[in-house]
């Protein structure tokens, strides 16, 4: 439509043919056309104010690994556990104040030991009886006994007594002792781990862009766009459970699969494959888009096209990658997730110089496994 004569603030923009408009342009449009998309319509103060609105209007948010009702529910969930880290602060904080009571009740009872302060009490009682009596000659008396005292305080580290000085070094090192072991302490250090912890989890397969690159990859071997990527098992919400992980993927496609081991402080390997899940072998023998990869490397390891029949096998008794009729797999892992090896190189492509004559720790960081995590994310596409 034409802008109207009297249009002046232009801050809607028609995105079905990129024309600017303006209010009451809108209203014209939504009274006199039957067919009128609100949708269509993008308001430009809004994206001015809220610049993280753009991303609808681009494909980026179906490649993101993480849904936004996590993100939120992530933040929530952080919010909470430093939450609790700030209440057992203030319990510890209370817990020193009324360390400090005692500390400095029994620091002064010790250190008045020292200085024979009741002695000194004695004499100012004295000089107080003899004030009211006016007796001269006392309260000179009395001014020899202050003169007296005061000259053994000015040699106190000479004269004090060694079980004296004992029983303040004493409670010093048992406070000392005793901050240091607090179990508040490890409450803090421990759910402080805890929240840092859950945020590596949380971000960690997409850390340095290399998700994007796997996303690139399925897309370039698929030959098709992908549409969304849901994640169907994560073993940080589901435990990490053999029987689990097949109810949930015998009879699915298109999977992308996140296995983090313990070997080497984090070894975090994968592969995807579009074939659906079944019990015994599943694959193609012509076009096979499937690949093994390593996050910790970050390389990706294609299948050999002529061994295409034998992409991926799945039993009660073990989780194959690859293999042959010879018993030949290129990853293998047990159910109880700690026991396997991997061949690279018999069905899926190694790097030069990898023997595939024997076991190998080059995809795993060691000859087994000792997977601690495990992540299945499933691929739909246009």
């Amino acid at each position: 439509m034409e802008n109207l004569p009297f249009c002046q603030t232009l801050n809607f923009l028609r995105s079905d043919n990129s024309e600017l408009i303006c209010g009451s342009c809108l209203l014209e449009l939504a009274k006199t056309q039957k067919d009128f998309k609100i949708h269509q319509i993008i308001d430009l103060e809004q994206i001015r104010d809220h610049p993280d609105q753009v991303f609808q209007f681009t494909n980026v948010l179906k490649f993101l690994p993480i849904e936004e009702s996590q993100i939120t529910k992530f933040f929530e969930d952080q919010k909470q556990q430093l939450n609790g880290v700030i209440q057992i602060i203030e319990q510890l904080i209370n817990y020193y104040e009324s360390m400090k009571q005692d500390y400095f009740q029994q620091w002064t009872t010790n250190f008045c030991n020292i200085i024979k302060y009741d002695e000194f009490k004695q004499i100012l009682k004295n000089l107080y009886s003899y004030d009211k009596n006016g007796q001269a000659e006392s309260i000179q008396q009395a001014q020899k006994q202050f003169q007296n005292y005061f000259n053994q305080i000015r040699i106190i580290d000479l004269g004090v007594s060694q079980k004296d000085l004992l029983n303040l070094q004493e409670l010093h090192k048992y406070i000392y002792n005793k901050t240091h072991s607090n179990e508040l302490f490890q409450e803090i250090i421990n759910a402080i781990a805890k929240t840092s912890e859950n945020h590596k989890v949380f971000f960690k397969f997409g850390e340095s862009g290399f998700f994007y690159d796997l996303i690139k990859t399925i897309q370039e071997k698929v030959k098709k766009n992908l549409q969304t990527n849901k994640k169907i098992y994560h073993s940080i919400e589901h435990g990490l459970n053999y029987q689990l992980i097949k109810n949930k993927i015998i009879g699915e496609e298109n999977l992308l699969w996140y296995f983090k081991s313990s070997n080497k402080n984090g070894q975090v390997f994968g592969g995807f494959t579009p074939y659906k899940w079944q019990i015994g072998y599943s694959g193609l023998c012509q076009e096979n888009p499937s690949f093994l990869f390593s996050q910790t490397l970050r390389e990706i390891y294609p299948i050999k096209q002529q061994m295409g029949s034998y992409t991926q096998y799945f039993t009660d008794e073990y989780l194959l990658f690859g293999g042959t009729s010879n018993c030949d797999q290129d990853l293998r892992i047990n159910p109880d997730f700690k026991s396997g090896y991997s061949r690279l190189g018999i069905v899926y492509n190694s790097p030069d110089g990898i023997d595939t004559s024997k076991y190998s720790s080059y995809l795993m960081g060691a000859l087994e496994p000792n997977v601690q995590e495990c992540e299945i994310y499933q691929m739909t596409f246009e």
